[in-house]
């Protein structure tokens, strides 16, 4: 027997910029997304002198935060093979292929990831929401979604 609790609040989401990567050659232009963040948590017993889980109070604002640190920022993946990002003064120069970016390191978030994608984002927040919810023993797995825009979606699950 097992419970799920979705949590899918409106406040679950984060506005940020980016360009996918699809090869040596090929990328989208810069783009905005409005996405949205939802998390799955199983858990397999109830307390039994509570009927109940986990006091969803306690978990909405380490979710929260997980989304907050990602709000209003150009994300960048430094994992990427076809990028080239330098410091430079308080700016982070992007180079792909024939393009060149400059933008303030203020503005930058540069994440450990391949490529800034659905599954990619889908698969960071799960690793953050792991550690941040890894003292709420009685969570089994958890599954993120993340929403770029209405119908494109990626749900990464993985137990616990």
């Amino acid at each position: 027997m097992s419970y799920t609790l979705k949590i899918n609040k409106e406040s679950f989401k984060f506005s940020a910029a980016h360009f996918a990567i699809f090869g040596p050659h090929s990328a989208e232009r810069m783009h905005g997304h409005n996405y949205y963040v939802s998390f799955n948590i199983q858990i397999e017993q109830l307390d039994p002198s509570l009927g109940m889980s986990i006091e969803l109070n306690e978990l909405k604002p380490i979710l929260q935060a997980i989304c907050t640190q990602l709000d209003e920022y150009i994300l960048l993946p430094e994992k990427s093979p076809f990028l080239k990002l330098t410091p430079v003064n308080n700016n982070i120069e992007v180079t792909f292929n024939e393009k060149f970016y400059s933008f303030p390191v203020e503005d930058v978030q540069l994440l450990p990831l391949l490529n800034i994608s659905i599954e990619e984002l889908s698969r960071l927040i799960h690793k953050q929401a792991i550690c941040a919810l890894k003292d709420f023993s009685q969570i089994k797995s958890i599954a993120v979604e993340v929403q770029e825009t209405k119908g494109q979606t990626c749900l990464f699950e993985q137990r616990v």
